[in-house]
């Protein structure tokens, strides 16, 4: 993982590749610490969030910002391929993505495509492992972002939800603490009961919930990507009982973490 700061911009990637899809690729409340970025260059997928289901077709940039709790599937037509990969581009305020009321998806115009795919393999591109061909990689993140926000006109968001960025903050930094509703709401400065509601507003789930999800996903980033035994994985997350965390990810993931 490499992370540089451009304009004032912390910037860093953590996985990314191009797809060819199949039935298989599906998955439910899924929620990430990072953004996610695509460009389908063929067929069709779905991304269900809080907002309801959007069907993003080929030259579609699609984005799904950090702690977006959504599902994703393929269409109908049962095929896709795309560009895509995790990463955050953030600010003293946070991720910019939260900053600016961006759609989930848009039409990228024709005679642009073919940059957009440029950047999206500089950005992929494992063989690039230097520290100046790191910074470009790093520099396309930056652009794709940039371009993304410009050219779907996204308007900042008047700090709006900002109580609600605090709280998620929080919580993806503070995995392995118990962390409780009163916890969260004292972070946030709101009454415990002002926050539950806006909180599932907001991200259309219960705090607690968020937790467990945001628990789970680093469980199985931690498990794809490190050594680390499961023990030392529960105590990363938050989970002390062996037992109740096998029974969790399992009904989850439909595997024992060990598997």
């Amino acid at each position: 993982m490499k992370v540089e700061h451009i304009k004032n911009k912390t910037v860093r990637i953590t996985q990314g590749g191009y797809a060819i899809l199949d039935a298989k690729w599906k998955d439910s409340g899924v929620l990430l610490e990072d953004s996610k970025l695509f460009f389908i260059t063929g067929g069709e997928i779905v991304i269900k969030t809080a907002d309801g289901e959007t069907v993003c077709r080929e030259g579609d940039m699609v984005l799904i910002p950090a702690g977006t709790t959504h599902d994703y599937h393929l269409s109908e037509l049962g095929s896709a391929s795309k560009y895509w990969f995790h990463f955050s581009v953030e600010n003293e305020s946070g991720s910019i993505f939260s900053q600016y009321d961006c759609p989930i998806k848009f039409e990228v115009p024709m005679e642009k495509r073919e940059r957009i795919a440029q950047l999206f393999s500089r950005v992929i591109d494992r063989s690039l492992k230097s520290e100046l061909e790191e910074l470009v990689k790093l520099s396309a993140v930056f652009e794709l972002s940039n371009f993304y926000i410009s050219e779907t006109a996204a308007e900042k968001i008047k700090s709006a939800g900002g109580d609600m960025e605090i709280a998620v903050n929080y919580i993806h930094e503070n995995l392995s603490e118990q962390l409780s509703l009163q916890k969260l709401a004292a972070v946030a400065c709101l009454s415990k009961n002002y926050f539950l509601r806006k909180f599932r507003a907001r991200f259309g789930i219960a705090p607690l919930k968020y937790v467990t999800m945001a628990r789970l996903e680093r469980a199985k980033q931690l498990l794809v990507s490190t050594d680390l035994q499961v023990s030392d994985i529960m105590s990363k997350i938050g989970f002390t009982d062996s037992a109740h965390f096998s029974k969790v990810f399992k009904e989850s993931t439909g595997y024992s973490p060990r598997a």
